[in-house]
């Protein structure tokens, strides 16, 4: 918000920038953060169009509340000596002043244990100026032009960041039959009560075969781009949709699935398109003389064209390509 802010600012050799030629753009949590920006009321007026890609804004999980966050704060404050609740008083100054003298990288390598644990952990929070209302339940305006979207086989590359040995970008992944996916499951969900991760496999998994491993293993995956990234795309985008509608704002919401594969592609076919892989396409990678993929080229280009169209208000092209290139 600082940065759309400064730019048309006199400051700036932006000056001349126009609130309606900026886009905002993001990626997993930049695409969060971008979303976030839709629901701001301190940022709203600063863009006017905005790309969101494989990050469900609306998701229950993706921000708490401050009183939470002052609270995971104390307790990993205390992990350094920094806080102690037995000497009564809020405390926040001296512990932040006590952090601040700690190294960098401790904290970092201290905080992922203190995440790992259960402990608690740190995400944007609701209940200030920037986001008043908690995401899940905060309004859109729904006056933005809007791209919001997925890659098809969003869960693979967590599900293998999740059990590296057993689901191996290298090594042929590991068969596991439709018992043992329990295992799995209740591993990768293992806030819910095995009522919950059984409810899970039976609407994933009950048509399978037992031992169809491919299958299973595809299922497995969805799950997580499902509950990861797919449905809270839907819901942002139905969101959306219904806002533009009810305010006849006459702005778009559209929505797009990516499934491409690069054709120097080395991983497992089971991996498919994930999370990141439509990244360096749009960044134009495949041009790289010594590193690019020359073959992924024309189809590096019919994206690039897609989003640069939309950042310049040409959605009539927005609309004419979509179908042919990205669903």
């Amino acid at each position: 918000m600082t940065a759309a802010t400064w730019l048309p600012s006199e400051k700036s050799s932006w000056s001349q920038l126009r609130i309606g030629s900026v886009t905002l753009f993001g990626w997993s949590a930049g695409g969060i953060a971008a979303g976030f920006h839709l629901l701001s009321p301190g940022s709203e007026n600063l863009f006017a169009r905005v790309i969101i890609q494989s990050a469900g804004v609306t998701n229950s999980d993706r921000t708490l509340s401050t009183a939470t966050i002052l609270d995971y704060t104390k307790q990993f404050a205390q992990m350094f000596g920094c806080y102690n609740e037995s000497e009564g008083g809020n405390g926040s100054s001296e512990s932040v002043e006590c952090l601040r003298r700690l190294d960098a990288t401790l904290i970092s390598s201290v905080e992922q244990t203190f995440v790992d644990q259960g402990a608690g952990q740190f995400k944007p929070i609701y209940g200030d100026e920037f986001l008043p209302v908690d995401n899940s339940k905060a309004p859109f305006p729904g006056d933005k032009d809007v791209i919001i979207g997925h890659v098809a086989n969003e869960g693979s590359m967590m599900i293998y960041e999740s059990f590296r040995d057993t689901f191996s970008q290298v090594l042929p992944p590991r068969e596991i039959n439709k018992a043992e996916s329990i295992h799995y499951l209740g591993s990768l969900y293992s806030d819910l009560p095995l009522a919950g991760v059984l409810k899970i496999q039976d609407e994933y998994m009950n048509s399978i075969n037992d031992f169809d491993y491919d299958a299973l293993r595809q299922a497995f995956v969805q799950t997580k781009s499902d509950s990861r990234v797919i449905c809270g795309t839907f819901i942002t985008a139905s969101k959306l949709s219904n806002a533009t509608a009810a305010g006849n704002t006459g702005k778009g919401v559209y929505v797009y699935e990516l499934d491409y594969v690069s054709r120097c592609n080395k991983r497992p076919s089971w991996i498919g398109m994930t999370h990141a892989d439509e990244t360096p396409l749009e960044f134009g990678r495949p041009y790289d003389r010594e590193s690019g993929c020359k073959a992924d080229i024309p189809f590096s280009r019919k994206l690039i064209n897609v989003w640069t169209n939309f950042a310049k208000g040409r959605m009539s092209c927005i609309v004419l390509v979509t179908l042919a290139v990205i669903l």
